[in-house]
């Protein structure tokens, strides 16, 4: 993704002023992810940890498999440990040999760990079979904006596994839906979740991801508050109206620098019409 490169190397040069990058991922994430849901209080039937990323070997999303394990193991039959699941979507295409095998390798993952897996049928929501809904950890490969929405409608969190990704949607997208999230503590995500505050951020580790899917499932009034906070964040810090004002603010600091002075009007003009293109093109959605 272009803009995810940009967003890394501009997170360098304004390391104090990480808003303006951001807020053009807000743009196409509120008009990609569906209405909003009318409460931030998740609504599955069990609780629910939701990963979303392709099914790619660099994703580490077995990190998520283990960790659910690792919170299930030595809990008590009909406890809350017990009877959360797994949802795992993402992109997949069957003609990519990587989201094949690697798919299969986290099917394989889950057999050894005693974890019943399920492939959901025709996408998350046409997949309502008993299968389905007894799966400790259901597998969504590709999905819908539709189906997207209902899975972050019903999840209690969103566990974020990959490390190093430039800056990454999908927490944006959770936290817009009143979702707190659980990633890992490098990279981008250091950008958009406040530990302890709109989620957790922890060592790339089954043990530390473990760890806190417990208090998440644990407790909801934990996730609403945490939820509550990642919307806000989202909200105030990565919209178009954060991204004019954070604009406006990096255009008044390069003209009252010294060097700016001695360039022409001109010049200074075009710096300002660019800008103010750019954003109205992000707002017209062609980034």
């Amino acid at each position: 993704m272009p803009l995810a490169s940009r967003s890394s190397g501009h997170s360098r040069s304004f390391r104090h002023r990480p808003t303006p990058r951001p807020a053009l991922f807000a743009l196409r994430l509120f008009r990609s992810s569906g209405p909003l849901p009318r409460s931030e209080a998740p609504t599955a039937a069990r609780p629910t940890i939701l990963s979303i990323n392709r099914f790619e070997r660099k994703k580490e999303l077995r990190v998520a498999v283990d960790a659910l394990a690792a919170m299930r193991a030595g809990a008590p039959p009909g406890s809350v440990e017990r009877t959360a699941r797994l949802v795992m979507a993402g992109g997949y295409d069957p003609r990519l040999a990587e989201n094949v095998e690697y798919h299969a390798e986290l099917r394989g993952r889950c057999e050894e760990l005693g974890l019943a897996a399920h492939d959901a049928e025709g996408g998350y929501e046409a997949d309502r079979s008993e299968a389905a809904a007894a799966a400790d950890v259901l597998f969504v490969r590709s999905f819908s904006d539709s189906d997207k929405t209902a899975m972050l409608r019903e999840c209690s969190a969103v566990v974020y596994t990959p490390s190093g990704e430039h800056f990454g949607i999908v927490p944006l997208e959770a936290m817009a839906q009143f979702r707190p999230v659980l990633c890992v503590d490098d990279a981008g995500p250091k950008e958009t979740v406040v530990h302890g505050d709109t989620g957790f951020r922890e060592e790339q580790s089954a043990g530390a991801f473990a760890a806190r899917m417990r208090e998440l499932v644990r407790s909801r009034p934990l996730v609403e508050r945490m939820g509550r906070a990642a919307r806000e964040r989202v909200t105030s810090t990565f919209t178009l109206g954060a991204m004019r004002r954070e604009l406006g603010h990096l255009i008044v600091q390069i003209v009252e620098r010294p060097a700016a002075r001695v360039l022409s009007a001109a010049l200074m003009w075009g710096v300002c019409a660019c800008a103010c293109a750019a954003a109205a093109a992000a707002a017209a959605g062609l980034f």
